[in-house]
């Protein structure tokens, strides 16, 4: 479980090892984003293998992209996880998904 502030505007930062899928059927990620105090937040349940292979896609892609001086970009350990900006369209499936777990 990876829990976020409301004033974190960057999404959650992981190390690139989310890439890496596994034989585990049960395995998930909780993401927590925390908002005002007088309001729930929002849960993001998302499979193990969905979510790397999300994210590996979304790593290559950006390194296709240049720097802002042109320059071709480098590759980095941080993957990030924004699902209220960059990555709404996939997020929004998982958004408090609690039946992905098969326990309710």
């Amino acid at each position: 479980m990876k829990t976020r502030s409301q004033r974190n505007k960057k999404g959650w930062l992981l190390g690139k090892k989310v890439e890496q899928k596994t034989d585990i059927k049960n395995l998930f990620y909780v993401f927590v984003n925390f908002k005002d105090l007088d309001e729930l937040p929002d849960y993001y349940i998302i499979p193990h293998n969905d979510f790397a292979e999300y994210v590996s896609a979304g790593h290559k892609k950006w390194l296709q992209g240049k720097q802002k001086s042109g320059k071709p970009r480098r590759d980095s350990n941080i993957r990030s996880f924004v699902p209220d900006k960059e990555d709404k369209t996939f997020a929004e499936g998982f958004r408090d998904n609690w039946e992905l777990l098969g326990i309710l």
